[in-house]
């Protein structure tokens, strides 16, 4: 590990961290704090207790002060393979993101990002490595840097080694997993809270990890970040009336509820599918549910998904959700005004 000058690090330091992520082993190598900081936020559940036994993915991400004294660029015959259009859901000017560009060298292969003057990365899933530079990384929302740049490159090298992140919710009871997917505003955090604090187990509010275990057994794994909670979230929970919203300087009031610490003993490390709710905001007094066929329940899946660009994962991504829907129960999950009943709905279709 490199050395701490006051709150900075040298050009020359290095910070390298360890992870363990359900088997896979991370390292993360680092010369700023800032970065550091921000990878550290959501993966420091998975931060490894022993020396690892080997590295399944080598992540390397500094900060650089001079774009031009930095070694990436684009191969001559590289083929762009996405840029962001203005139908996307999520625009990537809202994340403070002017480019967001992304190409693969076909003979190599390897992927590379270009964010413009923000940075570069490249990453190659045969090898499990990933390298690349921020120009100006504290300038970067860090909840931007960890989700829309970090995780979004960590996320294709688990999807080629079989470990496929899913954007939901999901909690269990007695091992039997409930997924809901939703997208802002939809009720999924709302719900989960709703469900941990009653005695259901929680796994992740926004991105679980879908494998097959050895036995060829489909389980949904943890990924246990802090829950991100708005005001409105907060006042349907009175034990969390207390809670202390910060503006992020970045415009958004928001708080991190942990789960573990304010509902001892909740969090879980694995669980097999057998429900998936889509949450929806409605006017009625109570929660119910409206039973969903199997290619609504999938076509409405694939947005949470998140991108893949490797043909040959993309198959095998597409199988293992067409599977998830397969065995589990669908629903249309109509949210009313009685949220704190929610639990006794779910444990009736368990």
């Amino acid at each position: 590990m490199g050395f701490l000058i006051g709150n900075t690090l040298t050009s020359t330091d290095l910070v390298t961290s360890n992870y363990s992520i359900h088997d896979i082993n991370l390292r993360f190598n680092t010369n700023s704090e800032y970065i550091y900081s921000s990878v550290n936020e959501p993966l420091r559940a998975f931060r490894a207790k022993r020396q690892l036994s080997g590295i399944d993915i080598n992540f390397t991400l500094n900060k650089s002060s001079d774009k031009s004294v930095v070694n990436f660029s684009l191969p001559e015959k590289s083929k762009l393979l996405y840029t962001p259009s203005k139908n996307d859901k999520f625009d990537i000017k809202l994340f403070d993101l002017q480019t967001f560009n992304l190409y693969i060298d076909v003979k190599n292969p390897t992927y590379y990002i270009d964010l413009g003057y923000t940075g570069f990365l490249s990453y190659n899933l045969v090898s499990g490595t990933a390298s690349g530079y921020l120009h100006k990384p504290e300038l970067i929302n860090p909840v931007v840097l960890s989700s829309s740049i970090f995780l979004f490159v960590l996320d294709q090298l688990l999807k080629s080694k079989n470990y496929f992140p899913l954007h939901c919710s999901t909690v269990e009871k007695n091992g039997k997993g409930v997924l809901l997917p939703g997208f802002s505003g939809s009720g999924k955090t709302t719900s989960c809270i709703a469900l941990i604090r009653k005695g259901f187990g929680f796994l992740s509010d926004d991105r679980p990890i879908l494998r097959r275990n050895k036995k060829g057994i489909l389980e949904v794994l943890s990924f246990p970040e802090d829950i991100n909670v708005t005001q409105k979230t907060v006042n349907f929970f009175p034990e969390l009336a207390g809670s202390k919203f910060i503006n992020n300087n970045w415009g958004a009031f928001k708080n991190k509820i942990n789960a573990e610490k304010n509902y001892p003993g909740s969090q879980k490390d694995r669980c097999y599918p057998k429900v998936i709710l889509y949450p929806e905001i409605s006017n009625e007094k109570k929660c119910f549910l409206e039973e969903l066929s199997k290619s609504d329940a999938l076509s409405l899946l694939l947005p949470h998904s998140m991108l893949v660009f490797d043909k040959e994962t993309s198959k095998r991504h597409f199988d293992i959700l067409f599977d998830l829907i397969i065995s589990a129960d669908t629903y249309r999950l109509k949210l009313g005004t009685d949220i704190l009943d929610l639990p006794d709905l779910v444990e009736s279709i368990l």
